[in-house]
């Protein structure tokens, strides 16, 4: 009978088997005849098949001269006609194909993997390419090519098991990587890959084949893992038994590192293990974690992560999202960086994260593990990172060189299945491999070959593996080792145009990513090493555009683009400002610093404007991550916009200098910060666009003696401020700039617009902006439960949003509730964490809040005599603060009444000195008339300290005069608040004998109540 081949282009066989010589038209005949074989098809049908929308008059008399042509060749009648229709009786090699593929999934099942592996490896042999290719342009062909791929996908399944099952490892490794990856969702390739790594003494690889199996069922399907993988993830983690398993890799000669690091995740912390190149961190990884799932006695609830960083990772938090991932933790909005801790400390305890390579994790990355790994229960192991300056150092393991018996076993096991196993051999590599099981592993790989000694002992042996390589693959090697890993392996295949046929065995596929890296670190720099400077540029330059071409992600583009900088630095420049630009999105301040200093480095080069433009962006991200140099360079770049006529550098400059802070000390502005203001606004005019600045400008001159200033920079900036996008930018400054007591209801009005403008745009900045404001415009007006929720919302928000300056308003915010709470303790706590924030980049105003903090608290403590000290090298210093003449008053009042006043030394101090000190500053406090945002709290102090004082009837009254208007308000100073006004005015009532005392007192006990502040109750005489 015929034969017809239609698994690729269509081909006939004689029945003698010689080959049935067909044209185009021919095949595209027959092919559409077999596709619906043995049924009849029409005339109009093939028509179709062969001339498509443009059939000729003469089409059936051409289709029968076609079909005679065909016999004739064939020598046989194998097409039968039919009236106008025709049938095909010829055998087909899609019917063989879905009988082999029925017939092998028999034989394996029925325990025949030999008999399996032949049948479906013989058809698999007969598939030559996309079935039924001549026919593209048929509609009906695409349901028939499906059901073959299916057949095929099972075929292919089916001798791959068969493999596994005969113990052909080192044939079906390679074959289960490629298969893997083509189909990250089929779970049984999955565990036909895990389990052969697992063979193979990869168990870690093992491992991570079916955590990302896992994950991807989650994510794309909703699914959790079926019972195979399920049984071979505990097969893989449980212990294995004293007659280890031959086919396993031996793991030996680390007995004693090993029992060190299990014995330390058991105390939670950070374990640091190190050594050289190849000496196995990450296999020791892999072995701490089998071992801290198997170990006894350990809690069974235990849960072990082990990640990977790469050199350039696809975001700078890849790390920290795959960490949430494994463990499956609930997400929310405010993005990974703000999910992570909270996520690891509200783990099921205990919990411990192995981190590959953390080497290469970014600043934010490894500040967020160390931060993981204060939490209880938490035990982060970092590889390859010993401990930095000012790092915790924690439990430290380094890796030296195996011992001889134990790399003689590393060997042996390397050399089964070659034809030179006998002792001298294993004695000669033993020696030859120094103690590096790396390099004990390639010396056993390359036999026969020189073995080489010396310290550099890798370099030799990749050379000589790269010798047996085609200059395709070596091509490979090179772009594997430039682009580091995992590549993608469509990005291998755009640069090299060649795909990966199977991994080298230097190389490997990983089928969750589809992506191909080099098996050992140490290997990939040795190769890298080994490329001329010049052609490494080429390469990395070659991968960078194909990478921006392919829409990778930015930080790998940029990455690519700086290493090969020479070549393109405009490109490379704009590259590293995109990486900088998503680190900042994402709140990774420090990571976009490090991408702003490399592309400054190029950046001259290209010309002035382009420099500045750059040392812009390098300034405010070092004013974000809470570097205290940035001050500094903002004020010069602005000053050389300024020169150089560049108006939209001099504004984005000048709005990024003005916004920590650090712009001012308390009672001046800094005047090189002053000139610049001044310079810019006189050049930037005072359009909308100029708004931001203006408000910004305020927060300098908040803190000055020039409180006017500020407030007239607030409101011309909210009076231009019309667009939304622009009063998002201008309404945080209304924080200080509107921070009179009879601003309180105007503040409170814009700090709801805020929220509101923040909410319907999803800016998550200006939403922390707005609910700051809330919660000092709530305080203010007892409103202690809306001012709580307002700082909560905020605690979920400072990761995504959290540069220093928002960090330290959060820290004071907290410790300003916990006061009002009467949870002094941690309140302080709070405040001096603040404190030791801020202070390298704002001193003045970080001391300020502190300071002002502090003296709220010993004031609930009753231990102001402590703070005498303090409190008069403030007013020495900044004399013009009335804030601070009533709180030393307030202090000395307190060591009057008690009878025992004390010098700054301790000593005992004369009584009637005290006294006149004491109404020197009360008098100083109320010759202070202009209002500003310290006016209510030094009046309130001043009140406390007249009262205690015993101060006489005209200062009494004065304060009750100058205090009545705000009975109803709360006394907020900025950074922490000194209760109900109506406290010290029923203070004053008492010491007056004014008979409304009593209802005075009422009211200020609702005040304390609805604040939700008994630390200020306890002032109040109690209850008749």
């Amino acid at each position: 009978m015929v034969r017809v081949e239609v698994l690729g282009v269509c081909q006939a066989w004689a029945d003698d088997g010689a080959p049935v010589e067909l044209s185009s038209a021919q095949r595209r005949l027959v092919a559409r005849l077999a596709l619906d074989a043995p049924a009849a098809v029409s005339g109009d049908a093939l028509a179709e098949a062969l001339w498509g929308d443009d059939v000729p008059a003469t089409a059936r008399a051409a289709l029968h001269n076609q079909v005679s042509r065909i016999r004739k060749a064939a020598r046989t009648t194998f097409i039968r006609t039919l009236a106008t229709d025709y049938a095909l009786e010829a055998h087909l090699d899609t019917r063989s194909f879905a009988a082999a593929a029925h017939e092998a999934s028999e034989l394996l099942r029925t325990g025949s993997p030999a008999e399996a592996f032949t049948s479906a490896h013989t058809a698999l042999a007969s598939w030559r390419g996309t079935p039924y290719v001549d026919l593209d342009h048929v509609p009906a062909v695409t349901v028939h090519r499906q059901s073959l791929e299916a057949t095929r996908y099972t075929l292919l399944t089916t001798r791959l098991a068969a493999a596994v099952e005969l113990g052909r490892t080192a044939w079906a490794l390679p074959e289960a990587q490629l298969l893997a990856a083509a189909s990250p969702h089929d779970e049984r390739r999955a565990a036909l890959l895990a389990d052969l790594l697992h063979r193979s003494g990869r168990r870690g690889e093992a491992l991570s084949v079916i955590a990302a199996t896992r994950r991807t069922l989650r994510t794309g399907w909703g699914a959790e893992p079926g019972p195979e993988l399920v049984a071979l993830e505990e097969q893989i983690l449980t212990p294995l038994p004293v007659g280890r398993d031959a086919s396993l890799a031996p793991f030996t000669g680390r007995d004693t590192e090993l029992a060190a690091a299990l014995e330390a995740t058991r105390d939670g912390g950070v374990v640091r293990v190190h050594g050289e190149p190849g000496v196995g961190v990450s296999r020791f990884l892999t072995e701490l974690r089998r071992a801290v799932v198997g170990s006894r006695g350990r809690d069974e609830r235990t849960q072990v992560v082990l990640v990977r960083c790469a050199s350039h990772s696809d975001t700078a938090l890849a790390v920290l999202e795959e960490i949430l991932d494994e463990l499956d933790a609930p997400r929310g909005h405010a993005g990974v960086l703000a999910d992570f801790v909270p996520a690891i400390a509200t783990h099921r305890a205990p919990l411990v994260i192995l981190v590959d390579d953390a080497h290469l994790a970014g600043p934010t990355t490894a500040r967020a593990l160390l931060a993981a790994a204060g939490h209880s229960g938490v035990t982060v192991v970092l590889g390859d990172r010993p401990a930095r300056e000012g790092e915790p150092a924690g439990v430290e393991l380094r890796l030296g060189g195996l011992g001889s018996e134990a790399l003689a076993v590393v060997v042996r096991h390397r050399l089964e299945g070659k034809t030179v196993t006998d002792d001298a051999t294993v004695a000669r590599l033993t020696r030859a491999a120094g103690g590096n099981p790396l390099v004990a592993e390639l010396l056993a790989d390359s036999l026969p070959g020189a073995t080489g000694e010396g310290d550099d002992r890798l370099t030799p042996l990749v050379d000589q593996w790269r010798a047996r390589l085609t200059p395709a693959q070596d091509a490979v090697l090179e772009m594997v080792a430039v682009i580091t890993g995992p590549v993608p392996v469509g990005l291998l295949s755009a640069l090299t145009g060649t795909d990966l046929a199977a991994p080298d065995s230097l190389l490997e596929l990983d089928p969750d990513q589809r992506t191909v890296r080099f098996r050992h670190a140490a290997v990939r720099d040795v190769v890298y090493r080994n490329i001329s400077p010049g052609r490494r540029a080429e390469l990395h330059h070659a991968v960078g555009e194909a990478a921006q071409r392919l829409h990778l992600p930015t930080a790998v583009v940029a990455h690519h683009r700086l290493a090969a900088a020479p070549l393109d630095r405009r490109a490379a420049v704009a590259a590293a400002l995109d990486a900088a630009s998503e680190a900042t999105q994402l709140g990774a301040h420090a990571d976009a610093v490090d991408w702003l200093v490399r592309a400054s480095e190029h950046a001259a080069a290209l010309g002035a404007r382009e420099l500045l433009e750059v040392q812009v962006a390098l300034g405010d991200a070092m004013r974000l991550a809470g570097i205290p140099a940035h001050l500094d360079m903002l004020l010069d770049c602005a000053e050389r916009a300024a020169d150089a006529g560049h108006v939209d550098l001099l504004a984005r400059a000048t709005f990024a200098l003005l916004q920590l802070g650090g712009s001012s000390d308390v009672g001046a502005v800094n005047a090189r910060v002053a000139r610049v203001t001044r310079r810019a606004l006189d050049v930037l005019g005072d359009d909308p666009a100029t708004a931001g600045i203006r408000a910004a400008a305020s927060l300098a001159w908040s803190m000055t003696g020039e409180p006017e200033r500020a407030r007239e920079l607030f409101l011309s900036a909210e009076r231009a401020a019309t667009a939304p996008e622009v009063r998002r930018l201008v309404l945080p400054f209304a924080y200080l700039g509107l921070g009179l007591p009879g601003d309180v209801p105007r503040r409170t009005a814009l700090a709801e617009e805020l929220v509101t403008l923040a909410e319907a745009a999803d800016d998550p900045v200006a939403l922390f902006e707005g609910l700051q404001l809330q919660v000092s415009t709530r305080v203010a007006l007892a409103d202690g439960a809306g001012a709580r929720a307002a700082l909560e919302r905020m605690h979920g928000l400072i990761d995504l949003v959290g540069d220093v300056g928002r960090r330290w308003q959060l820290l004071y915010l907290s410790a300003a509730i916990a006061h009002l709470d009467g949870d002094l303790d941690r309140a302080e706590d709070l405040a001096w964490r603040a404190l030791q924030l801020l202070a390298p980049v704002s001193p003045a105003r970080a001391a300020a809040a502190f300071h002002a903090q502090v003296l709220a608290l010993r004031l609930a403590q009753g231990r102001l005599g402590e703070v005498t000290g303090i409190l008069r090298t403030l007013v020495a210093e900044q004399p013009a603060i009335p804030a601070w003449h009533a709180a030393l008053a307030l202090s000395l009042a307190h060591e009057v009444a008690s009878g025992a006043p004390r010098d700054d030394d301790g000593g005992a101090a004369r009584p009637d000195g005290t006294r006149a000190e004491l109404e020197d500053h009360l008098r100083a406090a109320l010759a202070h008339t202009t209002e500003d945002f310290t006016w209510l709290a030094s009046h309130v102090m001043a009140a406390r300290a007249a009262v205690v004082g015993g101060a006489g009837p005209d200062v009494l009254d004065e304060l009750t005069a100058r205090l009545a208007p705000h009975a109803d308000l709360v006394c907020w100073q900025g950074t922490c608040s000194y209760g109900p006004v109506a406290v010290p005015l029923a203070l004053l009532a008492v010491a007056r004998g004014d008979a409304q005392a009593p209802a005075l007192a009422a009211r200020a006990r609702a005040l304390c109540a609805s604040l939700g502040a008994p630390v200020f109750e306890r002032e109040l005489p109690p209850p008749r």
